[in-house]
């Protein structure tokens, strides 16, 4: 992943013990208070007040992208301080045969949606503030 955001770190924190052994990469402040866990699923975790992520989750469109939603399933529940991003079912039924490149490629593809998606509203609640 450090190959694909130069200007970001990720690293192999630790290994997920309940999954398997599956390796855990992890960005710590990928977006200012946003960090980034990497497992066969994307966390993005805000690192907000409980009623910042709140009007951060009622104000965002980031569920009702298409783009988005075409591609990944999206699940953003209460408290709203952490956005998991799953493979689509056909993306999930073909996933074990994909390459390393193919899969981190996938991944990127998703940080960048969300990412866009987030930084729109973090903007909106800095002006609103």
């Amino acid at each position: 992943m450090n190959n694909y955001f130069n200007e970001k770190h990720f690293r192999v924190e630790k290994i997920d013990e309940d999954f398997g052994r599956i390796k855990v990469i992890v960005s710590e402040d990928f977006l200012t208070n946003v960090d980034i866990e990497i497992r066969s699923n994307i966390d993005f975790i805000f690192n907000l007040s409980p009623s910042t992520c709140e009007k951060h989750f009622n104000n965002n469109k980031l569920l009702t992208n298409s783009e988005i939603t075409s591609e990944y399933r999206i699940y953003w529940n209460p408290p709203y301080d952490k956005i998991k991003v799953y493979h689509s079912l056909p993306m999930k039924e073909k996933w074990d045969i994909l390459d390393q490149e193919t899969k981190y490629k996938y991944y990127k593809r998703a940080i960048e949606l969300v990412t866009r998606e987030i930084e729109k509203e973090i903007i909106k609640i800095k002006h609103s503030s």
